[in-house]
């Protein structure tokens, strides 16, 4: 699936308006674009609640490093159950 946000479970995205490949000031310079509203709506909200607990770009991914996606998603989530 094609995102319209960066993945902010990913070490080496940055959250900071840059499409999901990272080469563009913006997700409209990038034909990167997700497939239905639904899955653009998931994505804004797995970055607003990756900005919101994590910080800035560099904790997250510090965070990343140390512990890797899937504990800091399963801790996240266990928090903010976004899947169901």
């Amino acid at each position: 699936m094609a995102r319209l946000f960066p993945d902010p479970y990913a070490a080496d995205a940055a959250l900071d308006g840059l499409c999901a490949c990272g080469r563009h000031a913006g997700a409209l310079a990038c034909d990167a674009a997700p497939a239905t509203a639904e899955e653009t709506a998931a994505q804004a909200v797995d970055v607003a609640v990756a900005r919101a607990v994590l910080g800035p770009d560099a904790t997250r991914r510090a965070l990343l490093r140390g512990v890797g996606a899937a504990t800091l998603t399963a801790a996240i989530g266990a928090f903010f159950p976004l899947a169901a």
